[in-house]
């Protein structure tokens, strides 16, 4: 039988070894002023990003657009420069 220990010495193990599998989180790389390129070939520019919505604006419109963070992930590509 274990002692409390080395019952807790193996969960802090476990826990180590599935936060470096874990998958990364996109939204940490998503900041204000980075270009993305949307599914039809139009570029837009980040302004905002929250848990729920993007804020863009898309080249050649003059207001700001916003939709699911979810759609935005799914149509829109990061323009590495």
């Amino acid at each position: 039988m274990r002692t409390d220990q080395e019952i807790i010495e193996h969960a802090r193990a476990v826990l180590q070894r599935n936060a470096a599998n874990a998958p990364a989180d996109r939204r940490a790389e998503i900041l204000p002023g980075r270009k993305f390129r949307a599914h039809r070939g139009g570029m837009v520019t980040l302004i905002n990003r929250s848990l729920t919505r993007v804020t863009f604006r898309r080249e050649g419109y003059s207001d700001i657009c916003e939709i699911s963070c979810r759609e935005f992930d799914r149509k829109f590509t990061e323009v590495k420069s």
